[in-house]
């Protein structure tokens, strides 16, 4: 078959490219313009949103990072006893869409943790969820009682997004499975995605409104079997809220807003944006199947023995870093192909050739992938050899030439010379007619300098001379300075737009036939994101948490070798699932708490974690009061906060097979309420046998409680050298602590003045010997009281 060549190009400087205006702004999108619009809309679907009568400063970061996809949301809450939420949710980046249906609680935690692993760049609702403002002062007393405003108030409180309602007729059920049957890719899911939302009714009312708003509001159209619409199921994941989120930094460092010094850091050794993508969706919602984890780790250890292939199969992706094989497949399923101007054959051009530089490297991946096995990486192999994704590259190695400079590195006019060579001039007689003579106009003007010593330059498509300024002895008119566009150069752009047009059909034509196997490249596409999500390491899974030797995983990878301090941790249901430590401050105890919440987080994405010997139980969430700060946002201080979150864990949310970390649960208040609202609390959780840490400064109630059945008493070996010094380990061990005057402790490593710690100790020291004379007696009481429940 004849091959085009791409002609020398001569040397030139290039100057700045030209920038581009956004029409009908759509939510943050760097591919807005792979999407039709329609223009001259009429009516607004939008009926109302939500305009706070005092506007103030967002009081935490955002929940939405700059490294993860914006989503377009679609919320719908039902009405009765159910709290059913249905859910749809679009990235207009990478086309994944995403339904689900949760049933809540009154507080919208699972719906907040959901959005939270989809995070919203705008959140559509129907306009009876908003309430009108001249009524707001009316129904104030109310709005405690109206689920949908209260739903709204939260989700506004914790996205800091304005709420939009649209107008309720858009709200339907037939209207929004009919979509979910259209726009779903053809494959082997689909039948099992529409048999799982069929009876899901808020969940298709919220995709009809989705689509409709996308079309109606931002004219987007969406092309029928290009999606890929997925079920989200709750079940088979651990739920993480977004206060744990936060508090253990998983995704998200609570002093920078970065994702540095956090676990998705610590994990984060994918090379494109897919792998890293699915890295934080896999950290915000662990799965907690065994033999999923179980095959992870499989394919993991394989590769680890195998390091070659390993580093093969990282330089083969490395090399395609700068693509996003879902924002590539995004954009090819969204083109109206009636359309062909000149700009649109452009980056057609560039999507086919980015697709086509992806699908070399997958099947240089095939290779390796041959004799593998463990499931997962026989599963990729699979993948990467279906007859789709020979039959995409064969198509478009026959019509486009690989020659051709395509990415960051190809800029200016050699990028744009060189796309109006990609396509063989096979397809068309007329297309080599067409490129001489743009090739001759091109001459023509580098050819026009004669003998004088200027220069020719091209900014945008146009060119113009310049003469260096030290060449010049004396001052110009201003005339002189500027751009002095030629006659040439608007026969140079004529004769790129003919090349372009009849490149166009053609291209058309390509992206035609690409379409047709979008199933293939889908698979393609999760295949990939599988082999850059695989770690390094091996824990067990049963019903025992057992962890030898264990180290935080962000501590270990910033401190230096053998700097972070190892901690055992042993939790078991039943025998040991109450677990008090005790310690003074900065002894270690929030970060042992952190580091068994991190690791078991770690363990389920399905990495190895940093211990001699990793055994976890499958949580069916983590749960957690860490932080001790108020809450400014939602006008909470430290203890309502505290008590805020404790209500979350109590009601509903905490069972058996719960883990939950509670660190100086009371401290908000006075010793003797404090006291009392732990010990309650610490109470129930014991009577529900739910797997606890649980970090506090009350000695007596670690005294008190340590009689019930299931409950363990360890603490931090802290040593005092000398009367006035302490020397922390960081190390946790069994037992009641032997230390009292936790606050003492500390105070002597603040360098406070010797005579105030001596006489600090001093009334201390009598203040405790009163209070042991009372105590007996109050023990002895607890006691009756504990045992007749």
């Amino acid at each position: 078959m004849a091959r085009s060549t791409v002609p020398a190009i001569p040397q030139h400087r290039t100057a700045s490219t030209a920038t581009t205006s956004r029409q009908n702004a759509l939510p943050p999108s760097p591919t807005n313009t792979a999407y039709s619009r329609r223009g001259g809309r009429s009516n607004s679907v939008v009926t109302s949103v939500r305009r706070h009568g005092i506007s103030r400063p967002p009081t935490r970061a955002s929940t939405h990072a700059d490294d993860s996809p914006p989503f377009v949301v679609a919320l719908l809450q039902g009405k009765g006893s159910g709290n059913e939420i249905g859910v749809a949710a679009i990235c207009l980046l990478t086309g994944k869409t995403v339904v689900t249906q949760i049933a809540d609680n009154a507080t919208f935690h699972k719906t907040i943790q959901h959005l939270y692993s989809h995070p919203p760049s705008a959140i559509i609702v129907p306009d009876t969820m908003l309430q009108d403002d001249n009524k707001q002062q009316y129904l104030k007393h109310e709005r405690r009682t109206i689920g949908d405003g209260l739903l709204v108030e939260q989700l506004e409180e914790e996205f800091e997004i304005e709420c939009m309602g649209v107008e309720r007729a858009l709200w339907n059920r037939e209207t929004g499975r009919d979509f979910v049957e259209s726009l779903a890719v053809d494959d082997e899911l689909k039948a099992s995605t529409l048999m799982a939302v069929e009876d899901k009714f808020y969940a298709l009312c919220a995709v009809s409104a989705l689509f409709k708003y996308l079309k109606l509001e931002k004219g987007i159209e969406i092309q029928e079997r290009s999606l890929r619409i997925r079920y989200a199921a709750s079940e088979g994941t651990m739920f993480i809220d977004v206060d744990t989120a936060r508090s253990l930094e998983l995704v998200r460092n609570g002093l920078t807003n970065k994702t540095t010094n956090t676990l998705f850091s610590v994990l984060n050794h994918c090379h494109t944006p897919m792998g890293s993508r699915l890295l934080r969706t896999s950290i915000l919602q662990p799965g907690n199947f065994v033999k999923l984890i179980d095959d992870r780790l499989d394919a993991t250890q394989e590769l680890v023995k195998c390091g070659d292939k390993l580093t093969i199969i990282r330089s083969k992706f490395a090399s395609v870093a700068q693509l996003d094989l879902d924002s590539i497949l995004s954009q090819i399923s969204q083109q109206q192909l009636h359309i062909m101007e000149v700009n649109v054959t452009d980056t057609r051009i560039s999507l086919l050739l980015n697709l086509m530089e992806y699908l070399q490297v997958v099947q240089a991946l095939r290779e390796e992938l041959a004799n593998t096995e463990s499931h997962i990486l026989r599963s990729i192999a699979k993948d990467f050899s279906g007859q789709q994704l020979d039959q995409v590259f064969g198509i478009i190695d026959a019509c486009l030439s690989r020659e051709v400079s395509v990415g960051k590195s190809a800029k200016g006019q050699n990028s744009r010379i060189s796309r109006l060579f990609a396509v063989r001039a096979s397809f068309a007689p007329l297309l080599d007619v067409a490129r001489q003579t743009y090739q001759e106009n091109l001459q023509d003007i580098y050819d026009s300098t004669h003998s004088f010593t200027c220069q020719v330059e091209n900014k945008g498509r146009n060119f113009y001379f310049t003469v260096p300024a030290d060449d010049i002895e004396h001052a110009l008119p201003s005339e002189f300075y500027g751009e002095l566009q030629l006659k040439r150069c608007a026969k140079l752009s004529q004769s790129e737009q003919e090349v372009l047009l009849i490149s166009g059909q053609i291209v058309a034509n390509l992206i035609s036939e690409v379409m047709g196997t979008l199933s293939g490249l889908y698979h393609c596409t999760e295949a990939a994101m599988k082999l850059l999500t695989l770690s390094q390491v091996r824990p067990e899974f049963k019903d025992t948490l057992a962890i030898h030797s264990g180290r935080h995983p962000i501590l270990d990878g910033t401190l230096g070798t053998g700097e972070c301090v190892p901690n055992h941790v042993y939790a078991s249901r039943g025998s040991a699932n109450f677990q008090i430590i005790q310690g003074p401050n900065m002894s270690g105890k929030s970060t042992y708490l952190r580091q068994i919440g991190i690791l078991t987080v770690q363990a389920m994405v399905g990495c190895f974690v940093p211990a001699e010997y990793a055994c976890f139980p499958l949580p069916d969430a983590l749960l957690s009061r860490l932080s001790n700060d108020d809450s400014m946002e939602k006008c909470l201080s430290t203890f309502a906060a505290e008590m805020a979150t404790s209500a979350m864990i109590l009601v509903g949310l905490a069972t058996p097979r719960t883990l939950v970390l509670i660190d100086e649960l009371g401290r908000g208040t006075s010793s003797l309420e404090g006291m009392g609202i732990s010990h309650a609390i610490a109470e129930a959780l014991i009577t529900r046998k739910t797997l606890v840490f649980f970090a506090t400064h009350y000695h007596d109630l670690a005294v008190i409680l340590g009689n019930l059945p299931g409950v363990v008493k360890s603490h931090d070996a802290s040593k005092e050298t000398s009367e006035f010094t302490s020397t922390f380990s960081y190390k946790v061990a069994e037992g009641a602590a032997p230390l009292s005057h936790y606050g003492l402790e500390t105070a002597k490593l603040a360098s406070l003045p010797q005579s105030v710690i001596e006489r600090a100790t001093e009334v201390a020291e009598k203040l405790s010997a009163l209070e042991e004379q009372g105590r007996g007696p109050s023990r002895s009481i607890l006691g009756d009281i504990l045992t007749e429940d």
